[in-house]
């Protein structure tokens, strides 16, 4: 029992410091209010473009605000600018429509914040 609790905190304690070194800690923030859906032009690849479905999800901001932010995000690309890099993981981008929000992107999702504000995304081929 005593082992069992030993590593109940070491867990514990090494789940707090990964938040803590990501960030998450400081803002463990969701979006979790779904404020609607769009289409975006993906990419084209030899004469066929895709399509996907952008869902908008809010926190701390109006759904019209957050929508636009994320269009804005998957808008034309000589509108974005990305930072860091070189992978994506190691970047964030932002928008010339709005510029105090950093917007970044993983496998089917994304985040764009500003000063406590969410606008997050999940993306699926239309």
């Amino acid at each position: 029992m005593k082992r069992k609790i030993s590593l109940m905190v070491v867990s514990a304690v090494v789940l707090g410091l990964v938040l803590a070194v990501s960030g998450a800690a400081a803002s463990p923030a969701v979006a979790t209010h779904r404020c609607g859906s769009f289409i975006a032009e993906d990419s084209s690849y030899e004469g066929t473009t895709y399509y996907n479905r952008i869902t908008v999800f809010n926190k701390a901001v109006s759904c019209k605000l957050a929508t636009e932010v994320i269009k804005a995000f998957w808008g034309p690309e000589d509108q974005i600018t990305q930072h860091g890099g070189p992978s994506d993981a190691q970047s964030y981008w932002t928008t010339q429509a709005f510029p105090g929000w950093r917007c970044y992107q993983g496998a089917g999702a994304g985040s764009c914040r500003s000063k406590g504000r969410i606008a997050d995304y999940s993306a699926k081929n239309a």
